[in-house]
């Protein structure tokens, strides 16, 4: 949807024709690293070192393993901050890469569904709160400005796919978010660690509620 809007001759190339280029780039690469590693955090069996290793074992060239092992000890910083994170949310209960998808009977058979990265929740007085993540590892931004020309619209598809399924009863959406992956700053030498849990706090839209947010 965003490139039929940002120009429709590409959408045509690349959907109708089929003409896009098949490699992965190296940001495509990263993402898929970072997202199956985010994806099995809770495995009970889960050994960041182990789970790591065994994905690049598919990376041949040396210059890909060799990039991607210096990658580990950034996923492994993000995994504890986001860890330490939790010690100030209520949010205790996480689906990851969750399936969401709603089904319209008439007058097609069609159905509508994504892909949600992480979705935090707790319930209380019989009401689901729900956050929505979605992990970026390049450049992206969320604004709500762009819905009415077709552009930044997978967070409030989220947002609509959250409200309309029955995964969860009674939901309120307290906010969705972007949670940024990869930063320039986070090579800085001094207090690495605080530049990049300044980088990784979410950017997006939270609901004006103080006593929901609080």
């Amino acid at each position: 949807m965003n490139s039929f809007y940002e120009c429709q001759f590409k959408y045509y190339l690349n959907y109708v024709l089929k003409l896009k280029d098949n490699q992965s780039t190296s940001f495509e690469d990263i993402g898929k690293l970072f997202h199956y590693i985010l994806e099995k955090q809770d495995d009970k069996d889960f050994n960041f070192d182990t789970y790591y290793d065994s994905y690049i074992e598919e990376y041949n060239s040396n210059e890909e393993a060799f990039y991607v092992q210096k990658l580990k000890k950034l996923l492994k910083d993000i995994l504890d901050i986001n860890k330490e994170n939790l010690q100030y949310t209520k949010f205790n209960k996480f689906l990851y890469e969750q399936e969401v998808k709603i089904n319209f009977e008439k007058p097609l058979k069609l159905y509508f569904k994504g892909f949600i990265d992480k979705i935090m929740y707790y319930v209380e007085n019989d009401i689901t709160y729900v956050s929505i993540i979605d992990y970026k590892t390049g450049n992206a931004d969320i604004n709500l400005n762009n819905i009415e020309f077709g552009l930044s619209l997978q967070l409030p598809v989220y947002l609509y796919l959250i409200k309309h399924t029955d995964i969860f009863k009674n939901v309120v959406v307290v906010g969705f978010y972007l949670q940024k992956l990869l930063h320039e700053s986070v090579n800085a030498k001094d207090s690495y660690y605080d530049i990049l849990k300044n980088e990784l706090k979410l950017n997006g839209y939270s609901l004006n509620q103080q006593s929901i947010l609080q």
